[in-house]
């Protein structure tokens, strides 16, 4: 969930997937950024950004919000190809 806390209040949430390392085989690091969770390398696949019902989400089991300035990086090169 990347969404702003401020609209928590919306039945959806903005979320990008994140998948194990191992699966993307060619990657632009920017715009696939990669994260430690429970010891587990996963990638960010910032191309399927994606809206979905908050009912469809599991629990959160961790935060990234440490690595905010890679995700930003990710989504700004999606957007505005920067």
């Amino acid at each position: 969930d990347i969404q702003a806390d401020v609209l928590n209040d919306l039945p959806t949430r903005v979320v990008v997937p994140l998948v194990l390392s191992s699966v993307l085989i060619k990657t632009i690091p920017i715009l696939t950024p990669m994260f430690k969770i429970i010891d587990t390398e996963v990638r960010m696949v910032t191309p399927q950004l994606v809206g979905v019902q908050m009912h469809v989400l599991g629990s959160k089991i961790c935060s990234l919000k440490d690595q905010r300035v890679e995700i930003v990086a990710a989504l700004d090169l999606l957007v505005t190809g920067f």
